[in-house]
């Protein structure tokens, strides 16, 4: 792009200009882990309209030491502000059961995080993409997680797919606007 547009503005650009079969979506502050495409893309292939997500481990911000979760069956929700939180895993077992820590199937999820993700090109189109209308970054996630749901597609984690990702505590480039309006951008969005 000519110019900075923010973060889902670059990954509508990214998506239209993408050949494959298959969009993956990856924060810059990402490290992949051996074999985690694998399975996301074999979860696709039986189904285009799932959209699969990585378990997200932690990469400090300041040493850039990896860690992985303590639990692989951690899922993705939402506080009463829309923000992104984890869900614990159901201490009743099942299939998101916090007993099983060992299973690789993969297990639904309410919403996502949208930091990584892999889904079906055609099928990403097909939902509406990312609204347009969406400036900087924030709220992504959210929309995306309804749009799937709402037409007919599901949330997956693949416990075997791992990504270590960095919690910056700032941001380290400058955001357009008022202290107030970077504060609220994903409510905004």
């Amino acid at each position: 792009m000519k110019e900075r547009q923010g973060l889902i503005r670059a990954r509508l650009k990214g998506a239209e200009e993408a050949i494959g079969q298959v969009l993956v979506f990856l924060d810059a502050h990402m490290e992949a882990t051996a074999g985690w495409l694998t399975p996301i893309l074999s979860e696709i292939s039986e189904d285009r309209t799932r959209v699969v997500l990585p378990v997200i481990d932690n990469i400090n911000a300041k040493t850039f030491e990896y860690s992985k979760v303590e639990n692989d069956r951690m899922r993705s929700g939402l506080n009463w502000k829309l923000r992104h939180i984890w869900l614990e895993p159901d201490p009743r077992g099942g299939v998101i059961g916090g007993d099983d820590n060992e299973r690789i199937d993969p297990f639904p999820s309410p919403t996502m995080i949208g930091c990584a993700f892999g889904i079906d090109r055609e099928y990403f189109f097909k939902v509406g993409s990312y609204d347009q209308g969406m400036l900087i970054w924030g709220g992504e996630n959210v929309e995306m997680s309804i749009r799937i749901w709402r037409c007919g597609g599901s949330l997956m984690v693949a416990p075997c797919s791992h990504i270590g990702h960095v919690y910056r505590s700032v941001t380290p480039h400058s955001i357009p606007g008022s202290l107030l309006e970077k504060r609220d951008r994903p409510t905004i969005n």
